[in-house]
Formats: C-alpha cells, structure tokens, sequence
C-alpha cells in the first residue's frame, strides 16, 4: 500500500512537470495575411478659396497589428474618406477622418465653467494608419460634398 502511495505521487509529479506544446498553424482567413502589414499615410491638408488640397507627404509600410476598432463616426460633409483602392480603383478598405481643418477644445472660463470652442484651421498636418490589404495598389482621399456624393481629392499609389 505504502508502495502504491509513492508509486502515484511520483506518476502525479512527473506528468505535471512534462510541459505540452502544441502548434498552431496558421492559415489565411479570406482576405488576411499571414504576415501583417500596416500603413502609414502621412499629408497636408490645406484650404484655398474654400477647397480643400490635399498633398501626400509619405507613406511607409510596417509589420504589424492594430487592434480592432469600431468606426462610430458617422461620414458628414467635408469629412475625409480614406480608402485603399486595387489598380481599377475599387475600394477594398476604408476609414472616415472627420474633418481636419475643423478642430473642438474645452476651455476653462472665467468662472470656472468648462465649455467647448470650434476653431477653424487654414492648414494641418495629418496621418491615418490601417491594415494593408494586400490587394491594394493605391490609397485615394475623398472628401464627402453631400448626402451621396465624394469628391477625389489626391491618389496615391502604394510603394511596395
């Protein structure tokens, strides 16, 4: 009996200490890749004679993930839409940035009270980054004139 004790306390020990591993294989998910890739897409925005210009400052490609976001904005006018195109100009992939040259602080009053202020921007410097789809060829910025329609203002293509 004492034999059999020991015998099932050295059984219990040693399998707790065998450490498992498992693999894991990856396979792609359609329309992901297996080595992620992020882009950063870098610009000036500028408004002349109430048109908005926009000119690419850089672009860079990195490893990487982002975490998952839910985009909450709603798409109004004069808002950017920012979309990765393949070489027929389809979209693939979009993000909204509100509009840029349109910026809300809080401020602090005379009285202490905490109100905002919209200040109106002749000119900014601006990035988005998102999860390269590697079927995209080109990024492409439009911004949203009214309820239906956008308006191309820059189209880049994507360095590779």
């Amino acid at each position: 009996m004492y034999k059999l004790l020991i015998f099932s306390l050295l059984s219990l020990v040693i399998s707790c200490s065998i450490s498992k591993t498992r693999s894991i294989s990856e396979t792609p998910i359609a329309g992901k890749s297996i080595d992620p890739t992020l882009i950063f897409f870098n610009f000036s925005v500028k408004k002349r004679n109430s048109e908005i210009q926009i000119t690419p400052i850089n672009t860079i490609l990195t490893k990487g993930l982002l975490k998952s976001t839910v985009d909450l904005n709603e798409n109004e006018i004069d808002d950017l839409l920012i979309c990765q195109e393949d070489e027929y100009n389809n979209i693939l992939d979009s993000q909204i940035l509100s509009n840029p040259l349109v910026k809300t602080v809080e401020i602090y009053g005379d009285k202490g009270e905490l109100y905002k202020k919209t200040i109106l921007l002749d000119s900014i410097e601006c990035g988005i980054r998102m999860p390269l789809n590697p079927k995209a060829s080109q990024i492409a910025i439009y911004q949203k004139i009214d309820s239906v329609n956008n308006k191309l203002l820059v189209r880049q293509v994507i360095q590779k």
